[in-house]
């Protein structure tokens, strides 16, 4: 018996398949098999080995090939997880304070930020975010508090909002990371269009014009990051 094809779904097939074509298919010899069986008894067992054996006749019996592959789906691995981000945490961590780091190592450490604190994909999402889609809260000292994210064109087709909160993590704070970056790269981003990314392009590099980022160069930041922090992103 197919785990997950029960006896109400047996009983269903017959009618969807029909009567008579399981008559037919009979008559044909089409399902003469040891042992042989008579095809109009109600049997669940007998009509899945039937059904797996001649799978031209089930094409028109949905609810057996959905059941057939609900019990072949590989379960997800729950024994060893995918990414320890804590290696993540730690290897930023050795970054030290925002306010040290180069506009190159910011831009970084914001993209890998949020792609822990949002969950978002990196292509599709994060290095589509535009800066007019990023905006905080302040508290009565003008300190931020929190932020809003939005994902107006994302893979699926509706759009994202992620809100972030202060952490007292203060090497490891997503929030905080993302209004560091803008503050840093505020001056700079006046001559881009108003719907430029949230990450830029040679941000380094003096001579050369800064710009929107590739989504695909997002991708390369943490496949970079995730791999200096000993992680097998061939996993």
């Amino acid at each position: 018996m197919v785990p997950g094809f029960t006896d109400q779904d047996a009983y269903q097939s017959v009618f969807t398949i029909g009567r008579m074509e399981v008559i037919a298919a009979y008559q044909k010899q089409e399902w003469q098999q040891q042992p042989r069986v008579y095809p109009l008894t109600y049997d669940p067992i007998q009509l899945t080995e039937f059904l797996m054996a001649h799978k031209q006749i089930a094409k028109a019996t949905p609810n057996f090939f959905n059941a057939f592959e609900r019990s072949t789906v590989k379960l997800p691995n729950i024994s060893k997880e995918a990414c320890d981000i804590q290696l993540v945490v730690n290897l930023i961590r050795t970054w030290g304070p925002n306010q040290n780091l180069t506009l190159s190592q910011l831009q970084q450490k914001t993209v890998i930020s949020l792609c822990l604190a949002t969950m978002w994909r990196t292509t599709s999402d994060i290095g589509k975010i535009q800066l007019q889609d990023v905006s905080f809260t302040y508290n009565e000292k003008g300190t931020p508090t929190g932020a809003t994210i939005i994902e107006s064109e994302p893979k699926e087709g509706q759009a994202k909002r992620s809100r972030l909160g202060a952490i007292e993590e203060s090497l490891f704070c997503p929030m905080k990371t993302s209004w560091d970056w803008m503050q840093r790269f505020h001056d700079l981003r006046i001559q881009l269009p108003v719907d430029h990314t949230l990450f830029l392009t040679y941000v380094d590099i003096d001579y050369k014009q800064t710009g929107s980022i590739r989504p695909k160069t997002a991708a390369g930041m943490v496949t970079k990051i995730l791999t200096n922090a000993g992680i097998d992103i061939t996993l």
